[in-house]
This record gives structure tokens, sequence and C-alpha cells, in this order.
């Protein structure tokens, strides 16, 4: 009994430990179909997500608006005086033209004109006084401009500005340099005073700071060319040379911003200084003539037209009123041209939604006349910009803008050697002051967005008699570069976009000049586009 019990309990517990094993058999394989399955989904899940990532990612579209806005350069907010009338309001202090990065900015602009006026190419030459002017009839390249700007380190920022043009009437390319140069704050830290918090200080080859247009490079201008009074006053190429440039932001609840510059006197952009000019009149005991005179010239008769244009040249570029021009040299710091400008701004309006800028610039330093020849250019300008709080990217607006200048041409007297009869005598020419103004006002309305119109209207005259070329005392209404000058130009501008204007403009000219042969007036028609690329310096106010 007890050994059948016992082979009992034997038997039980083996069907008990085969069941166990069946059990965790069964179990085991169910885990290794889960671990196969679980393993499985982790592989597919990563070769999609690898399929996925290899693929390119679907951009939402953008506007392209908002893609021409990113685009723009970054600028930063004045960091001396945040309570500025209007922040873009000529503050020099503030880096527009550098990115916050140290980053180098590029960019490129590219400007010409067609068209044509009722004058021949010579006479329109004098009545479109700008390098940039389209002054003949046909196609002008008027700019193609690089820009180069940066932060050189967190004191130092820098730009370089050059013009690649060609001569219409040669074909000659021609490469210039406009600007070049630095801008710091960094005086503020080193003098360590609390007024030179907003002081800044600039240097090498700029536009002087006068006026308005005189500031601005061509792609700027609102019109297709320069006002005449600037030209007759500055040159083609405006009043720029090298020097040193001190700018003061005062620290009073307006905008009041003060400029003091000293520049060389001497150059072919200094017009009304120490301009250099090949067709320039020494009264060095020749009195402008040939200082071979009485040999006999081989084709004298073939170039008796090169040398009058010779000759107009000389009074257009190396003295004011075709006087006699020195070799003058730099002996001390009385040879410098030295500037100086004050502005402020204000607010006004029921709404304020208008913004005033008043100006006031003054050039001075010595002419070419001789060692007592001296020059004196006074300005004021008054512009006003009107925006409404409710507008679609800055339109409709309003800009009134005018400037008047005067120059006051202290020309030194001289001796020359004048033939007469076969004599050669002494001739005395007594000293004189040349006296020379002249305005432009103009008005550009923006109705609706990408479409604006312009009227401007600029007057220019004078005083003192001009020389002609043998230093002979002629009208002041033959030389093309004093004379009464008026000029009535519409406008009608239109631009795609922030990058693309095209504009058509109509040029009625009244000169004393034309009234011999061309009645006294010209008119012309100009047809022009610019386009902009590459990251830019922000514009000012």
């Amino acid at each position: 009994m007890i050994r059948r019990v016992s082979a009992a309990v034997v038997r039980s517990e083996e069907t008990m430990k085969m069941r166990c094993r069946l059990a965790s058999h069964t179990l085991l394989e169910k885990a290794g179909d889960s671990w196969r399955l679980l393993s499985g989904c982790l592989l597919a899940i990563f070769l999609a997500g690898s399929a996925l990532k290899a693929q390119d990612p679907v951009a939402p579209p953008v506007d392209p608006l908002d893609a021409a806005v990113r685009r723009l350069p970054f600028i930063p907010t004045p960091t001396s005086r945040g309570e500025l009338a209007n922040p873009n309001v000529g503050n020099s202090l503030t880096p527009t033209g550098a990115r916050a990065n140290g980053l180098i900015d590029l960019s490129a602009t590219v400007g010409g004109a067609v068209g044509g006026a009722t004058v021949d190419d010579e006479t329109l030459l004098g009545l479109q006084s700008g390098h940039h002017d389209p002054n003949q009839r046909g196609f002008t390249l008027q700019t193609t401009e690089l820009t180069v700007a940066g932060d050189v380190d967190p004191h130092l920022n820098a730009a370089g500005v050059f013009n690649i043009g060609i001569d219409g009437r040669s074909g000659e390319t021609i490469f210039e340099l406009e600007e070049s140069y630095f801008r710091t704050t960094y005086l503020h830290e080193i003098l360590e005073a609390e007024w030179s918090e907003n002081l800044e200080l600039k240097g090498g080859m700029f536009y002087a700071d006068f006026g308005r247009v005189n500031r601005q490079h061509a792609h700027m201008w609102d019109w297709l060319d320069q006002p005449v009074i600037i030209g007759r006053m500055f040159g083609i190429d405006g009043l720029r040379g090298l020097g040193l440039r001190g700018a003061w932001l005062a620290p009073t609840e307006r905008y009041n911003m003060f400029y003091f510059g000293a520049h060389n006197a001497h150059g072919e952009t200094l017009h009304s200084f120490y301009q250099a000019g090949e067709g320039a009149h020494s009264h060095g005991g020749h009195g402008g003539h040939d200082e071979h005179e009485g040999e006999e010239h081989e084709g004298e008769e073939e170039h008796e037209g090169e040398e009058e244009h010779h000759d107009e040249h000389a009074i257009l570029g190396s003295t004011i009123g075709g006087w006699a021009a020195t070799d003058n040299t730099f002996r001390d710091a009385g040879d410098l041209l030295y500037t100086t400008r004050w502005e402020t701004s204000w607010v006004g309006g029921a709404a304020e939604d208008r913004t005033w800028l008043l100006g006031l610039s003054g050039a001075f330093g010595p002419n070419n006349t001789g060692t007592m020849g001296y020059t004196r250019i006074y300005g004021t300008d008054l512009t006003m910009k009107w925006v409404p709080e409710e507008n679609q990217r800055g339109w409709p607006y309003l800009i009134w803008q005018s400037e008047v200048l005067g120059r006051h041409y202290f020309a030194q007297g001289f001796e020359h050697e004048h033939e007469e009869d076969g004599v050669t005598e002494e001739e005395e020419v007594d000293g004189r002051r040349l006296i020379d103004w002249g305005l432009y006002t103009q008005l550009l309305y923006g109705w609706k967005p990408n479409w604006s119109v312009g009227l401007r209207y600029e007057y220019a005259d004078g005083s003192g008699a001009s020389l002609d070329g043998d230093f002979e005392e002629m009208a002041r209404s033959s030389d093309v570069t004093r004379d009464r000058r008026s000029r009535f130009s519409p406008l009608v501008v239109w631009t795609p976009s922030h990058f693309t204007r095209l504009r058509l403009q109509y040029n009625l000219d009244r000169a004393d000049s034309l009234r011999e042969e061309h009645g006294g007036r010209s008119h012309g028609f100009w047809l022009g586009i610019d386009f902009m690329y590459g990251v830019h310096p922000a514009h000012a106010f």
C-alpha cells in the first residue's frame, strides 16, 4: 500500500515538472514572438524616419514683400538718444551702413537714362552740370556704383564706394573712387567726458557735410539730374575730398547735430577752391598764351577749334569766371578747406505726422587765383516729410525739399602780357569779388503704392563780369557757368519694388547763354531706370 502511494506521488511530481517545462517553453516562444514583433516595428520606424530625413522639406509659400523685407540690412536704433524726432533724420552716429555681426555688406547700384534735348550735345553738356547727369542724346550710363561696408571691430566701421562709368563720347571706361572712409564713436572712451558721449569722428575720402544733395550719391537723387546751383557751387562731382570730420549730437530734447570738417583744398573735386584744370590760364608772364609765342605752329589753323574748346574748359573747370590760375601749394592750415553744418529736426502737425529738418551750412577755403584768393559758400536747406499714420508701406507721402546757396569768390588781381599791333605790353587786371547764388525747390508726392509725381523749380544768377580767353571782360550772359538760368522739371516715378525705380522727366531750361543760337531755351526728355542688389546701407532722412 505504501509502495503504491509512493509511486503515485513520484508520477505526480514528474507530471508537474513536465507541465512546468511545457508552460515555460510556451511562454518563451510567445516572448520571442513579441520581441521579434517589437524589433520589427522599431526597424520600420527607423527606416521610415531615414527616408523622410533624406527628402527635402517642403517650405511653405513666402510672400514676395516679406522676402524682400528679410533681405533688408539690419538698422540699429540710435543708441545715444532714443527720443529723436525721427531716428532716421541724418543721424550719422547710428552705424546704419554696417551690420552688428562684423560681416562685410556688398551691394551694386546701376542707373542709366535715354532721351535727348532740342540743343546739340556740346550745348547740352553745359546745361547738365553733374557728372552723373544724362548729358547727351541717346543712352547714358549714369552710374555703376559698388559699395563695401562693414564693422572693422567694436569701435570702428568703414565703407568704400566705387563708381564705374563709360564716357558716352569716347567710349572710354572710367573708374572712380567716390568715397573711402572710417567712422568711430570710440572718442568717448578716450576723453571720458560726459559731453563726448555723442561724438563721432570720420576720416578719409568723403562728401562734405554741406546741404542735402551734395551728400547724396546719384542713385539717391529724386530727380535724374542734380540741381543747377549744386553744379555751379561744387562742380560736376560734388564737394568731396580727403580730410577729417567731427560730428556731435547735442544732448537736447530736440534733435540738434553739429558738423565740423577739414579737407585738402586742392583736387579735381574741389570746384570753387584749389581745383586743378588742364585749361587753367596762367599769369606767369604769358597771359594764357602759348609760352612759345611767336613761333610758327604747324597745323595752327587745323587746331583752332580745339583751342577754343580748351579755353572754354579753362573757364568751366579751373577757376570761376575765367580768372587766371596760379600753382598754389599747401603751406599751412590756412590752405585747408573748412566746412561746418548745423541741423535740427522736429515733428509737427495735428497728428504729428510731419517731420521737419532745417540745416545751415558753410564752406571756407582758398582758391587758385593767388595767395590772396579766397572763397566762401553759404547754404540753408529745409525738408518736410509727411506720412499719415494709416499708410500702406509708406504711401501716401509728401516730401518738400529746398536749398538756397550763395558764393563769394574773391579773385586776386594779376598782370599779364598783351600783344597788340606787334607790341607786347603788361596789362593789369584788378581783383574783384564774384557773387553767384541760386536755389531749387521740389515737391514729390506719392499718391498710391509704387507711384509718385514731382515738380522741381530752379534758379541761378550772379554779379561781377567774367573774363574771356584773353583776360578781357565779357558779359556774364556769355559764361555758361555764371549766366542767368532757370529750369522747370516735372517728374513721374514708378517704383515696382524697393530695389527698382523708373523715372520719366521733362526739363525746360531757360538760359541767357542760349539766346543767340537756341532762342534762350531748351527742351529735354529723359527716361531713366536704376536698380540695386545686395545689402546696401540704409539712407538717412
